[in-house]
């Protein structure tokens, strides 16, 4: 072997340069590292691992809080294995579905469990102790709850085009489910916003619900908006102005005797639209209640098919006579 040894000098010494036989060196030195790392890493050990933790198959009824993110086992395993549970970390799946429930918290048996864990490591790597046999979590039952859905719009118009009627949002409202103590906080769901220039005809969209936090499962994700336009024209009608409240003994007289009423009406409604489909009134309460010299105007009922409503003017004097 000596013998083979030398030859092998004597043939390096007379064919490679001196820089050839450092060069050559070096690559003998790094090949007998990595033989030795390989060696050394195909060893099986035992360890002290940690494990981020997942849990899975949560009960519906329940929401956990409080739950520990990480278990500590120790591991027998390669030591190659080894280094990469270190390194790169592992998550092990924890299951719920044997978990003790009890009010207001709740208690997992991982030694039940400790097959199945291994089962989720590396081929060849066990967990042979865990540090803690259960796990302590907090959890709260779920409730439903029925709540309204409310329609975020940015809509124009183009000039003279408004809708005809509200838009129709299908389902108006939606069943959530959630820990009692965050549902209760929710009025109402709101969808994604609808936006919506120059508009001038019927539509017809899906939009997609925007769900605040603590809400768990719903019975819908998606809402259905529809609306219908129409082209209107701006109507003035005089409204006279009625006393309520008025004693018989007495009479009243207006200055000025009628309100301007000013809207928006759809044009194939313009000739139904009359002002009979009005009421403007003021209480003689409130003159007896306030010694002023003007009463307040009211509009006690108006025609559903005016948008934009307005009128003028909002205060009239009057004079009582007996």
């Amino acid at each position: 072997m000596s013998g083979q040894f030398n030859q092998f000098k004597q043939l390096a010494n007379r064919w490679l340069p001196d820089k050839s036989k450092a060069q050559f060196f070096l690559i003998f030195v790094v090949i007998s590292v990595v033989f030795w790392v390989l060696t050394r890493f195909s060893n099986v050990y035992i360890a002290s691992v940690d494990f981020d933790v997942e849990f899975e198959n949560i009960p519906k009824e329940i929401t956990i809080s409080n739950a520990p993110t990480e278990i500590v086992a120790s591991v027998e395993a390669s030591g190659f294995q080894l280094l990469l549970y270190q390194i790169f970390g592992k998550t092990l799946k924890v299951n719920l579905q044997n978990a003790q429930l009890e009010d207001g918290s709740g208690r997992i048996n991982l030694l039940i469990q400790q097959a199945y864990l291994s089962s989720q490591l590396f081929e060849n790597s066990r967990i042979t102790l865990l540090k803690a046999s259960n796990l302590f979590f907090d959890l709260e039952r779920l409730e439903k709850k029925t709540v309204p859905v409310l329609l975020v719009s940015e809509i124009s118009f183009k000039t003279g085009f408004n809708f005809s009627q509200a838009p129709i949002v299908e389902p108006v409202s939606i069943e959530i489910m959630g820990a009692g103590s965050e549902i209760g906080k929710i009025d109402v769901i709101p969808t994604g916003i609808l936006v919506k220039s120059e508009l001038n005809s019927d539509f017809s969209e899906t939009l997609a619900l925007q769900f605040p936090e603590g809400v768990q499962e719903s019975s819908h994700q998606l809402v259905i908006v529809r609306a219908k336009t129409a082209k209107f024209t701006e109507m003035t009608y005089d409204i006279p102005i009625q006393m309520k409240k008025l004693p018989k003994n007495k009479r009243i007289r207006f200055f000025p005797p009628t309100v301007k009423i000013r809207g928006l009406v759809p044009l194939r409604l313009v000739d139904s639209i009359s002002p009979t489909d009005f009421e403007i009134t003021v209480n003689f309460d409130d003159s007896k209640a306030v010694q002023q010299k003007t009463l307040s105007v009211t509009m006690a009922r108006q025609s559903p098919h005016m948008r934009s409503i307005r009128w003028s003017p909002h205060f009239v004097n009057y004079l009582i006579r007996q």
